[in-house]
């Protein structure tokens, strides 16, 4: 129980006394004897007030209250509240304490409106959150946002993490497999497995999510046995010659015909000598679609390649042969007077878009002759090889490939397509990275050489002298196992 208080005291504060206090009296505690006291507060100004408090012990414990601040509340009003504290300390009442039940009472209300609200957030929420702070990519997020939004949002966005389990997604890549679609459905995977790893370790999202439904599938269980995740499109040394040929061919029965409406229109003439520096320097279409002409030096024959526009952000030296000078040369007397090799169309001040010289080849290799777009020409399997259809990364694989087949060392490769593991395959087994840190030779003369080599054979092969190379039994260079399944694994 609590203190019993007697009659009330003689009073020894008065709004007198109060009113004589000084800014002098700063820290100063008044008190009347029976337990009510005021300590003086001194402002910058010299206002004066006195912030009242009632100290008492209930339950062997001790307590405080609050009475008001003079001259704010007057001395009446702070005596009232005194008594009435005192009187219900006096019938066992904490008013302190009731104020805490109240709190507590009123803090408990709040959690649970919270967790109500968090029970009904859905996997678009969590996404919506995720693409803003989590989603780190070179392009900004473009690509991650376009996939997802045709794919994982209309699936799994409408859902309830706490009702979020791993049979609708299940479903769904059973039926993209089904189509035939296996590379969407590794990526949808993966992203679903990204934003929900990102949500486990992240409130309030890690208090809906037990596990990850992601990783209660297995993937490769629902992969065909015999599906390989990245290409093996190699152009032979004859199909090389026959697209040299139809670039020519076509080109020049363009210009003779006379009705432009029923003829093949050729591909963009420095979007032909873009395909032919790709093969000749391996570089990667983003390299070369970004690239000014001011890294460009044909009189020392190099081609610097910042790191801003590599996909692993190593800047290299490109080490151009007789062949690539050739087509750069020509290329400059197109496009030399713009600031970019290929210049955007309709601003030459500004790079041409990355993904022009694929959507271009893209659009002329229908396997069955139907036109992509209404009202285009039919063009749609112009360049269309006996091989299949080819991408300009497959000139990449190409390039690589030549160069396996024409006995040139896999660490000179790997350095001349700028991958980061370049390791010898005679030392897979040692340290990587501790190879990266003390290995520091350069392979820059191997490289020219390697390129010049490359070079040579393709301009032989482009006048139709295609000659025999010393290793005819190659298989396709594995460049996808760094560049396209690394991009799955850093998505996963």
């Amino acid at each position: 129980m609590g203190n019993v208080v007697g009659e009330r005291a003689a009073q020894q504060v008065t709004e007198v006394t109060l009113s004589r206090l000084t800014a002098a009296d700063d820290n100063r505690t008044v008190r009347d004897g029976s337990g009510l006291s005021g300590k003086v507060h001194a402002a910058r100004d010299g206002a004066v007030s006195v912030h009242f408090r009632y100290r008492y012990r209930f339950n062997n414990r001790a307590r405080e209250a609050t009475l008001g601040a003079w001259p704010r509340d007057s001395l009446d009003t702070i005596r009232d509240r005194f008594e009435e504290i005192r009187l219900r300390v006096a019938h066992g009442t904490d008013p302190a304490g009731r104020k805490q039940v109240v709190a507590a009472k009123l803090k408990q209300e709040q959690a649970d409106i919270e967790r109500r609200r968090e029970q009904q957030l859905t996997f678009a929420d969590l996404y919506s959150l995720w693409q803003a702070e989590g989603l780190l990519r070179k392009d900004g997020g473009e690509y991650a946002r376009g996939f997802c939004e045709r794919h994982l949002l209309p699936l799994l966005g409408h859902t309830k993490l706490r009702d979020l389990n791993d049979s609708a997604l299940t479903t769904r890549l059973r039926a993209l497999i089904a189509e035939g679609k296996c590379r969407t459905a590794l990526e949808l995977h993966a992203f679903a497995g990204q934003v929900l790893r990102w949500g486990l370790v992240r409130n309030p999202w890690r208090r809906l999510l037990d596990v990850n439904p992601v990783e209660l599938i297995d993937i490769d269980r629902l992969l065909p046995p015999d599906y390989k995740p990245f290409r093996e499109r190699v152009l032979t040394p004859e199909e090389v010659w026959t697209l040299n040929q139809r670039f020519m061919t076509i080109r020049e029965a363009w210009t003779l015909t006379p009705n432009f409406r029923r003829s093949i229109k050729p591909l963009d003439r420095c979007l032909e000598l873009g395909v032919g520096i790709a093969l000749a320097t391996m570089v990667r279409s983003c390299e070369l679609m970004q690239a000014p002409w001011k890294n460009v030096n044909l009189e020392r024959r190099t081609w610097f390649i910042p790191g801003a526009h590599c996909k692993n952000k190593r800047a290299y030296t490109v080490f151009l042969s007789d062949f690539a000078v050739e087509l750069l040369t020509n290329l400059r007397e197109l496009t030399g007077g713009t600031p970019w090799l290929f210049p955007h169309r309709k601003d030459d001040t500004l790079h041409a878009p990355i993904k022009d010289i694929g959507n271009a080849l893209a659009f002329r290799q229908s396997d069955d002759g139907t036109p992509k777009k209404a009202k285009m020409r039919p063009i749609n399997s112009s360049l269309l090889l006996p091989g299949g259809r080819w991408s300009t990364h497959d000139l990449r694989r190409t390039g690589a490939t030549y160069m396996q087949a024409l006995d040139i060392a896999p660490v000179v490769i790997e350095r001349c397509l700028n991958h980061v593991s370049s390791l010898d395959q005679t030392d897979r087994q040692l340290n990587r990275q501790l190879m990266r840190h003390y290995h520091q030779y350069s392979y820059q003369r191997e490289m020219r050489a390697a390129w010049q080599k490359l070079g040579a054979f393709l301009e032989k092969t482009c006048r139709g002298e295609i000659p025999q190379l010393p290793n005819p039994d190659y298989d396709a260079y594995d460049i996808d196992a760094d560049d396209d399944m690394r991009a799955l694994s850093e998505a996963a």
